[in-house]
């Protein structure tokens, strides 16, 4: 009976007049693979929009849009995070703790993984030495991410003393033709933070471009830079190239009234989070008491009106996190609960 009444709820909520963002009207909310553990680590797009890969504790599941999940394979190992190379391949950032005589190391993972038969093919191993420990290799390698072509890659030589000619970038080939020059790291490119501004480098740091300046120094995460290049996002702040003009969008936004007990509610952002189809962004809004975070949202602001919406109300559902567009721009996936659901929206 219960469940009924909040389903019945959730219909009445999602066929209630919306103010829409960006021209999307929210239309359904879709769970994906009910039951079991918690979702832990990133959900990710398939490049063509059809699949939903995730983790739950070490097993990895893949998705359609409808919600049907199914059990891909189970890695025996931590899963740290992943990105699609190809529609049937997974690149995976997999991690073993330390444990018995090699205390002393925690042991990284790249590994890719054909999500129709499951198997795992680990492409390299790294061992990383623990914190307070005397000797040992301290290389290691983060990834993978995405370049601005689509292609996953993954950085080595991260630990290495502060000179970022030291680190070294791979891209991921998922094509059956080796010689594809699409693949090469010097026809591939990221952001990230120069010596003085936002920098536009190839994958193998042969080339790089200035392409704006930084808010503030000593900033840990990297910018995002949108499909069309015409702004990039640092946190709850927006740079837009076209007039140099830095929005932030704490400032055009009211959060209030805050949840019972919290003495701030502010914008907050993990990457993927630029509409690829649209200008509009999806945050995340959290709500925190002294350095306890109370709850978790997520909000989605139209970067040409300002207009801004907090999800959660209007589909029935706490403590979302992770939000993230759909190649078209058209859904929204995220964690919600420790569970993944799409938000499905249509054009007005």
């Amino acid at each position: 009976m219960r469940k009924a009444f909040a389903a019945l709820i959730l219909i009445i909520l999602l066929l209630m007049p919306l103010a829409a963002v960006a021209g999307y009207k929210i239309t359904k909310v879709i769970d994906v693979g009910q039951g079991g553990s918690a979702v832990n680590g990133t959900v990710r797009w398939s490049p063509n929009g059809t699949q939903l890969a995730y983790f739950r504790g070490q097993q990895l599941y893949v998705s359609d849009t409808l919600g049907h999940s199914r059990l891909v394979t189970d890695l025996g190992l931590l899963p740290f995070r992943c990105e699609w190379a190809s529609d049937s391949v997974l690149v995976l950032h997999l991690q073993k703790g330390p444990s018995g005589i090699e205390h002393v190391f925690e042991i990284d993972y790249l590994a890719t993984v054909d999500v129709a038969s499951g198997q795992i093919k680990i492409l390299k191993e790294y061992r990383r030495l623990m914190v307070g420990s005397a000797t040992g290799d301290t290389n290691s390698f983060v990834g993978p991410k995405l370049t601005l072509e689509g292609h996953a890659y993954y950085q080595t030589n991260v630990d290495a003393p502060s000179n970022s000619k030291t680190i070294v970038g791979h891209v991921v080939n998922a094509s059956k033709n080796d010689k594809d020059s699409s693949y090469l790291p010097g026809y591939n490119h990221y952001v990230d933070w120069g010596s003085d501004g936002a920098y536009l480098f190839n994958v193998a740091k042969s080339d790089s471009i200035r392409i704006g300046p930084a808010p503030f120094s000593n900033i840990f995460n990297r910018p995002e830079l949108n499909r069309d290049r015409s702004y990039y996002a640092i946190g709850g702040i927006l740079y837009r190239f076209a007039d140099s003009t830095y929005i932030y969008i704490d400032s055009l936004i009211n959060l209030k009234p805050y949840p019972a007990g919290a003495i701030w509610c502010g914008i907050c952002r993990y990457g993927d989070s630029f509409n690829p189809a649209a200008l509009e962004i999806v945050c995340n809004v959290n709500c925190e008491a002294e350095e306890n975070v109370l709850s978790r949202g997520v909000g989605i602001f139209d970067i040409v009106t300002h207009e801004f919406i907090r999800l959660n109300s209007i589909i029935g559902k706490d403590n979302c996190e992770g939000a993230t567009y759909s190649p078209d721009g058209r859904m929204i996936a995220c964690r919600c609960n420790g569970h993944v659901c799409i938000i499905v929206r249509e054009r007005e």
